[in-house]
């Protein structure tokens, strides 16, 4: 019954280890992407005239963009400890 028992914990690992790895790659192609977008944001500002209400929304949207791709590095570190075990 052992030996079972482990062999459906071992197959039960790897799809978590599968899922984990899954979702690593999500989420580094996401931050990845949320960072491309917010250099572009900064590099198109520099070229054109400057509306205080514009520069706040792109500010509030840099904020968010900023906010959202820490948390996902936390998420991925998060990740990279669990697959080492």
């Amino acid at each position: 019954m052992t030996g079972k028992a482990s062999a459906s914990d071992q197959a039960f690992l790897n799809r978590q280890r599968e899922r984990l790895l899954k979702l690593q790659v999500e989420i580094s192609s996401a931050t990845e992407a949320e960072e491309l977008e917010e250099t572009g944001m900064r590099d198109q500002s520099l070229g054109e005239a400057h509306e205080f209400e514009e520069d706040a929304q792109r500010l509030s949207l840099l904020d968010v963009d900023g906010t959202l791709v820490g948390q996902n590095i936390q998420r991925l570190r998060r990740i990279a400890r669990a697959r080492e075990n």
